[in-house]
């Protein structure tokens, strides 16, 4: 997911401030939505995975792999800290917006492209509806259908980055833990209304907040994931600025809130899908990613102590990977995985061949193909705005 530092890395990490257990949390969590889509949800709902065949199906493996989809749960407190972390330090709120193009821009491009090119080249899809797929996630319109399933979030953490960048550029940052209330306490108040609807599933309530839960509109206005990204503020605040018993009170109310979200989420495949979900083992996994990232930001000191310089470079990248491995592994993971499986290889024999694939093809994207990208975008986007910067100074006078 689009969070973290963009310095390219094979530099030698010398900010001790950076954080580099969540680096490593962030790619287990693409690891557990890329182990979702290959190892449960091909198998179990192609249509919904994008799949043109069912020859891809991994039963055996469903029980391991249903839970995967929490990933994106944790991609969201983590960018709530992040992007808390960020804006703190951001000199500007032109400079947050750089940060954040940046993060975002050049890895959705190469992405969308190679996926563009293994659909084309792998599928029967509609060439002209596959490169409006593609304008749609390489612009990051809120809505549509995308050349990546996986691109759905990322409208929703763009309209999370633009309530940040508003508080930036009114000069009021140091609201933002008001702003973690306000997305957060709307998240508390639907999805207890929604597990009280549960309780009546023919009842009008019920209807309601089903169909809230399927408005796009609503993801984008944070209704049903503001909660986690209260919890990722929460946390910057209790951990690295001033420990309250204000701010473990909202955190505790969140942390019920992201609970009651996971339940819902496995509702709604019922619902959706007709498939049952597992409620105890994906709240489980999320609320020991919650803990994993307390104990990396209370012993990031010591983690860069102890450890060589190989080592946090390392993490570096790991965190850098996870942003190119989520936008690639599902569409045309899936396709080339098909086609393995078409030429006669085994199944799980394609299945383990892609998944390296996909690791390694993230990790040329972010060491080598995404970082002169980057450098080019930071480039032009600072001129373009010294150039506007002059432009205004010379109306001034």
């Amino acid at each position: 997911m689009p969070n973290g530092s963009t310095q390219h890395p094979l530099a030698p990490v010398t900010e001790k401030k950076h954080i580099v257990g969540i680096d490593a949390i962030r790619l287990i969590a693409a690891i557990l939505v890329m182990f979702f889509h290959y190892g449960f949800w091909v198998g179990a709902y192609p249509q919904a995975a994008n799949a043109e065949s069912v020859l891809i199906s991994f039963p055996e493996l469903y029980d391991w792999t249903n839970f995967g989809w929490i990933g994106v749960q944790i991609f969201f407190v983590i960018s709530g800290f992040v992007i808390a972390f960020s804006g703190e330090r951001a000199s500007s709120a032109f400079h947050f917006l750089v940060t954040r193009v940046v993060r975002l821009v050049p890895a959705a491009l190469i992405c969308a492209t190679i996926t563009l090119i293994i659909t084309l080249a792998l599928q029967s899809s509609d060439a002209s509806e596959l490169f409006i797929a593609y304008l749609r996630s390489i612009f990051f319109v809120p809505f549509g259908v995308y050349i990546d399933g996986s691109y759905w979030t990322l409208a929703i953490e763009i309209a999370f980055y633009a309530l940040v960048f508003l508080l930036i550029a009114i000069g009021r940052f140091n609201r933002i833990k008001l702003l973690a209330i306000a997305i957060g306490l709307q998240s508390t108040i639907y999805w207890v209304l929604y597990v009280f609807a549960t309780t009546h599933p023919a009842g009008e309530l019920f209807q309601l907040m089903r169909a809230l839960q399927d408005s796009r509109s609503m993801e984008i206005l944070l209704l049903h994931h503001g909660c986690f990204f209260a919890i990722g503020i929460f946390l910057w605040a209790q951990l690295l600025k001033r420990p309250s018993r204000i701010n473990l009170f909202w955190l505790a109310i969140f942390v019920g809130t992201g609970c009651l979200q996971i339940y819902g989420v496995t509702e709604s495949f019922y619902y959706q899908f007709d498939i049952r979900q597992p409620t105890l083992t994906p709240m489980t996994v999320w609320l020991g990613s919650l803990l994993a990232i307390y104990m990396a930001v209370v012993y990031n000191h010591k983690i860069h102590e102890i450890s060589p310089p190989w080592l946090l470079r390392m993490f570096r990248t790991m965190g850098l990977m996870t942003y190119p491995l989520y936008l690639l592994h599902q569409t045309a993971g899936l396709a080339l995985m098909n086609e393995l499986v078409k030429l006669g290889l085994n199944a799980y024999a394609a299945l383990l061949s892609i998944i390296v694939l996909a690791i390694a093809s993230a990790w040329l994207v972010s060491v080598f193909i995404e970082p002169p990208l980057q450098r080019l975008a930071k480039e032009y986007l600072l001129r373009l705005g010294s150039l506007g910067e002059r432009k205004f100074a010379g109306q001034k006078l």
